[in-house]
């Protein structure tokens, strides 16, 4: 593992983003070739014994002190936890329900006001809401998926109940998040989704020359697509037969 000194040796950026950010000449892409320059001091790679191939450790902990402490302070400023903390202080109370359904959990859809029959309530706020006077279907959940109370793009009408219909989203203190804080954040994430997205492409062509070309032309893949309507247990019984029939 590296030493906090070595990443503390690393060119600090921080001095000469705020520069550019005061004379509008910052941009994403400085952002992206201090990820590309600094990347490899946090991944160190060790040779497998008898084998052509290595494994890598990545070092989190100055990763974190050597990047993600650096945006955090360009973001928030120096004392950047000072202000993530006022932040989450101010934090409002949630106007959407999102509480997320365990297996054999109730739900239940409006059939008069949900955009489709995956929008669906929780028992607790479905009883608060205009919907239990309307026709509505009742279901068992499989796991996982969640409560769209207060998601006004899943209801025709009346997307919340009494409870968080109750509840007005604050409108953060502009002292605290300033337009300098929003601009710093758009340079910045705008930076990491292109660093992201260009380095997590898969080349179509792309292949592992160890391993040679494959003589094998009859490989395929099965992908299934979930419809949003039929369960995980449906899909289980349903591959084998298919396989079955394909066979014969």
């Amino acid at each position: 593992m590296f030493e906090i000194q070595k990443a503390e040796a690393m060119i600090n950026p921080l001095k000469e983003w705020r520069m550019k950010f005061e004379t509008n000449s910052l941009a994403s892409h400085d952002f992206v070739s201090f990820f590309h320059s600094s990347a490899s001091n946090f991944i160190q790679i060790e040779q497998k014994a008898n084998s052509d191939l290595g494994s890598y450790n990545f070092d989190e902990r100055n990763a974190k002190h050597g990047v993600i402490e650096l945006i955090e302070k360009f973001i928030c400023g120096d004392n950047s936890q000072s202000f993530l903390e006022r932040l989450k202080s101010r934090a409002s109370e949630a106007s959407v329900c999102g509480r997320v359904f365990k297996i054999g959990e109730p739900t239940y859809s409006c059939r008069e006001c949900s955009m489709d029959p995956t929008c669906v309530l929780c028992s607790s706020c479905f009883k608060k809401s205009s919907h239990r006077l309307h026709k509505y279907k009742m279901s068992t959940s499989g796991g996982g998926g969640c409560c769209d109370c207060g998601d006004s793009e899943a209801w025709k009408r009346d997307p919340s109940c009494e409870e968080h219909s109750a509840i007005i989203p604050e409108i953060l203190d502009s002292t605290i998040v300033t337009d300098k804080n929003d601009k710093c954040s758009e340079i910045v994430f705008k930076a990491i989704l292109n660093y992201c997205v260009k380095n997590l492409q898969i080349q179509s062509d792309s292949s592992l020359a160890e391993l040679g070309e494959s003589e094998d032309e009859d490989v395929y893949c099965t992908i299934l697509y979930n419809d949003e309507t039929h369960t995980f247990e449906q899909l289980c019984r349903s591959k084998p037969r298919t396989n079955v029939e394909t066979a014969n």
